[in-house]
């Protein structure tokens, strides 16, 4: 309540798990979802299949069915490789070959066209892939920032959004 009495208009919430509990609780104020950025997104650019990479319970709830007509989820052995490479980011532990496993499961959907995407359904996983230039390589956060700055500075120039990708 701070916030909106201070002035501010909507929140955004960098945490992709979060958005699974939003539906239980009282919004005081407008919270920009992060699967609102994502669908549009994926709409734009037509993607069908795509693949989800997330914490256990961002996929258990089916965070992002409504994204696209066919979303895909890890296998059990997958989500588990995940889940710890997820673990040693929180814990400021993670290495290269974290970065490497992740990517050889993209590839191997992406690669064999099972998937046309892959979102990185969990914002720890950013830090992996901040860098990542593949428009296939879906990022929440950057399409939650891209939303806030949007709110924020309706008459951005489009080519300052672009960089938000």
């Amino acid at each position: 309540m701070k916030c909106h009495g201070a002035g501010g208009w909507f929140i955004g919430i960098a945490c992709n798990t979060l958005h699974t509990f939003l539906p239980y609780i009282e919004k005081p104020f407008p919270i920009t979802n992060i699967v609102s950025g994502v669908r549009e997104y994926i709409e734009t650019q037509r993607f069908k299949r795509v693949l989800v990479l997330g914490t256990e319970r961002t996929i258990e709830q089916g965070l992002y069915e409504v994204c696209a007509p066919c979303i895909l989820i890890p296998s059990q052995i997958e989500q588990q490789q995940a889940s710890l490479v997820i673990d040693r980011i929180l814990a400021g532990r993670y290495q290269d070959c974290d970065r490497d496993l992740l990517t050889q499961i993209m590839e191997g959907y992406l690669l064999r066209g099972f998937a046309d995407a892959v979102v990185l359904g969990c914002t720890e996983l950013s830090v992996l892939f901040r860098n990542a230039e593949s428009r296939h390589i879906i990022d929440p956060l950057k399409l939650l920032a891209r939303q806030l700055l949007k709110g924020v500075c309706p008459n951005l120039q489009e080519s300052a959004l672009l960089r938000l990708k």
